[in-house]
């Protein structure tokens, strides 16, 4: 009775061991054809939305070079691209080659994620991605858990497509990168390139919003709840950075953005610390490096570098803005500059 019993415990040993199966890969190219089989490198499919309806949960989709601006999202999710199933999304030669281009349709948001632990883009493996033709779009919305959205280049267009006249239409599109708030799970938004909207990133949740190039939006990120904004490089906005709830912003260079490099709305309980606020202010408000808007008294912002070794002040300085009753410590502060670098790969 003993050797089938141990014949047992062996057998089971040995599967445990067993490697896990790979995932699958399936291919995309703009010289692909959609169908029920396509996928594999030598018949790729020719939309993004067809490869994910063919992959299984865990499988990787690879998007070849090229404009995609055929999708069709999927049934009643007001979108282009619907990624609703566990996929690993990326690109094969990066986003400056490999565009996703809803412009033309008239959705709410070019892509979707509603899947859980799903990826759009790795490093040099990200897409362009436009906002597509509904006024006020969004250009990546994230209704998920434990999503990494990475290596994108995300940009709001001047125009949306009119179908019935042919032509480009003026436009506000709205959320570059939108992390919907219900998520516990922490989401990461991380080495992307987002311009040209509304709000850059509006992160709710526990989303980590870090190491991103914002520019030209009319607020360049949006950090609500536990969320975390750190290492981005903020500039050009019309506001850089806006914290809300219990959110953290630490670490990020905050400059030349015309109204204010950061601004605090009501009821802030976070941090703000360790950031170059440089620059900022002068076009439309008072040189405000941190505009504390009658939202906080008390609130502390130690230990960020203010565009010179005295602190915040006159220029060369960015200065400390209480109005009308806000009361921000700025002490202590830095004397010099830190280092922050957002890792731009296309």
């Amino acid at each position: 009775m003993i050797r089938p019993f141990r014949s047992c415990c062996v057998a089971a040993l040995l599967c445990a061991l067993a490697p896990a199966a790979h995932a699958a890969t399936v291919y995309v190219a703009n010289n692909g054809l959609d169908g029920a089989t396509c996928g594999a490198k030598a018949s790729p499919c020719r939309s993004i939305t067809r490869a994910i309806a063919n992959a299984v949960a865990g499988d990787n989709v690879v998007v070849g070079p090229g404009r995609y601006a055929g999708e069709t999202g999927a049934p009643g999710c007001n979108c282009f691209v619907a990624v609703n199933k566990r996929v690993v999304l990326t690109s094969s030669d990066g986003a400056a080659s490999t565009v996703i281009d809803a412009e033309r349709f008239q959705v709410g948001q070019n892509v979707l994620v509603t899947a859980d632990r799903s990826v759009v883009g790795r490093p040099k493996k990200g897409f362009t991605v436009l906002n597509a033709g509904g006024a006020g779009s969004t250009g990546i919305r994230i209704d998920a858990d434990d999503v990494t959205v990475e290596g994108n280049q995300v940009v709001g267009t001047s125009h949306a497509f009119d179908p019935d006249l042919d032509v480009g239409l003026p436009t506000a599109p709205g959320v570059g990168i939108l992390v919907v708030a219900g998520h516990p799970t922490p989401t990461l938004v991380q080495g992307n390139q987002v311009m040209s909207w509304d709000t850059g990133i509006d992160a709710s949740g526990a989303t980590s919003v870090s190491k991103n190039q914002v520019s030209l939006n009319a607020v360049g990120i949006d950090v609500k709840e536990t969320s975390s904004a750190t290492g981005n490089v903020v500039t050009g906005n019309f506001t850089g950075i806006l914290p809300q709830d219990s959110s953290r912003v630490a670490g990020n260079a905050v400059s030349g953005n015309p109204f204010d490099g950061i601004e605090v709305s009501g009821g802030f309980a976070g941090t703000i610390t360790g950031n170059n606020i440089v620059g900022n202010g002068g076009t439309y408000s008072l040189n405000c490096g941190l505009y504390n808007l009658n939202a906080v008294h008390g609130l502390v912002a130690a230990n960020n570098y203010w565009g010179a070794a005295t602190g915040p002040g006159p220029d060369p300085a960015d200065a400390l803005c209480d109005f009308p009753a806000g009361l921000t410590t700025a002490t202590p502060f830095a004397t010099k500059p830190f280092k922050v670098k957002a890792p731009i790969l296309p």
